[in-house]
C-alpha cells in the first residue's frame, strides 16, 4: 500500500482536512502504514496536482483557515484500479532493521542483549494496548452505517494484533533461552 491509497481510502467516504486525516491514519492505518503529519500534507498536495483531489479553503473566525479535502472522479478510479488487483502481498518484509542487529547481536555483551530485548517487549506490549484501544473505536471512524467496512477495519486490527502477539512470543521465548546461555557460561 502506498500513502496515496491509504489517504484516497478514507476520503472516498466523506471530505477531511490534513489534519484530520493525520489524526484517522494515526488512530487507525498507522499500526500497519506509517506516515509523518508532514508526509500526509506532502502527499494531499501531489494528490491534488494529479487530480484525483480537490481542495477549498473554510473560512474560520477565531482559528486559522482550514483546507478540505474531496476526492475527485479520477480519484475514486485510481483507488478502484489500485484494489482491483489481484497481487496482495501479506508484507512479510525483505528488511527489518531490528532483526539484521540481531543477528550480529552475538559480539555484543550478553547482558545488553537481553536488556534491549526487554525494553523491546516493553514497547510493544505498549503498542499492543494501543491496538486493543484502537480496535474498540474504528467504529466511529468508519462510513456511517456500514457495518461492512466496520467489520474489515475490525478484522485488519485483529491481523495486526496477532502480528504483535507473535512478536512478544518470539521475545519471550529468545529471553528465556539468552538467560538459560547466560546461567550456562556463568557456571563453567
Amino acid at each position: 500500500m502506498s500513502l496515496r491509497h491509504g489517504l484516497l481510502g478514507l476520503l472516498r467516504h466523506h471530505e477531511s482536512t490534513g489534519y484530520e486525516l493525520s489524526k484517522l491514519f494515526n488512530e487507525s492505518l498507522n499500526y500497519f502504514w506509517k506516515a509523518q503529519m508532514s508526509q500526509v500534507y506532502q502527499e494531499l498536495n501531489k494528490l491534488e496536482d494529479l487530480g484525483f483531489l480537490v481542495s477549498r479553503s473554510v473560512v474560520q473566525d477565531k482559528s486559522p483557515n482550514r483546507r478540505v479535502y474531496s476526492i475527485t472522479d479520477a480519484g475514486i478510479e485510481e483507488f478502484q484500479s489500485w484494489m482491483r488487483a489481484d497481487d496482495w502481498d501479506i508484507g512479510a518484509s525483505a528488511r527489518n532493521i531490528f532483526l539484521l542487529r540481531f543477528f550480529f547481536a552475538a559480539d555484543r555483551n550478553l547482558d545488553e542483549v537481553i536488556e534491549i530485548l526487554k525494553k523491546t517487549r516493553g514497547r510493544i506490549c505498549q503498542r499492543l494496548e494501543e491496538m486493543i484501544y484502537a480496535k474498540g473505536h474504528y467504529g466511529s471512524h468508519g462510513p456511517e452505517g456500514s457495518d461492512r467496512h466496520r467489520l474489515f477495519w475490525s478484522l485488519t486490527a485483529d491481523f495486526g494484533r496477532r502480528v504483535v502477539m507473535a512478536r512478544l512470543e518470539w521475545i519471550d521465548e529468545t529471553i528465556k533461552i539468552l538467560e538459560g546461555v547466560e546461567n550456562e557460561n556463568s557456571g563453567i
